[in-house]
C-alpha cells in the first residue's frame, strides 16, 4: 500500500518542479530580525507547509514581485507538518518545530512599536 501511495504522489508531482531558466538567479532576501513578529514565510508561487524560507517582513513585497508564476502549473494542496514557528533565532528569522531546543512561544508584536525595529 505505501508503494502505491508513493507512486501516486509521484505521478501526480511530475513536472510540478519548475526548472529554472538560464537567467534565472537566485534572490537574496533579508533574514535578519531582532523580534518574532518580523519574521513570515516567504512568498512561493506554491505555498507549502512549514517553509524554511523564513523572510524578514519588510522584505515580502519585493519577494512577491519577484515571484515569476506560471498561471498553468498546479499546486499540491495536500499536506501538512508538525507543530511548529517562524521565529528569531540567532538573529535571523528561522523555521522551528516543537521540539527543537530553540522552540518557545513565538513574541507578539506590541500595538505601538518603535519606529526603528
Amino acid at each position: 500500500m505505501t508503494r502505491f501511495v508513493v507512486l501516486c504522489f509521484l505521478i501526480a508531482c511530475k513536472g510540478q518542479a519548475a526548472a529554472p531558466t538560464a537567467d534565472a538567479t537566485p534572490v537574496a532576501y533579508d533574514t535578519s530580525c531582532q523580534h518574532d513578529w518580523q519574521c513570515t514565510p516567504a512568498p512561493a508561487c506554491c505555498p507549502t507547509p512549514c517553509t524554511e524560507d523564513v523572510i524578514n517582513v519588510k522584505d515580502a513585497a519585493r519577494a512577491s514581485a519577484n515571484l515569476n508564476c506560471d498561471p498553468a502549473r498546479q499546486c499540491m494542496s495536500a499536506g501538512g507538518c508538525r507543530t511548529f514557528k517562524y521565529l528569531c533565532l540567532e538573529q535571523h528569522c528561522k523555521l522551528s518545530f516543537a521540539g527543537d531546543p530553540a522552540y518557545r512561544e513565538r513574541e507578539t508584536e506590541p500595538a505601538f512599536a518603535p519606529a526603528n525595529e
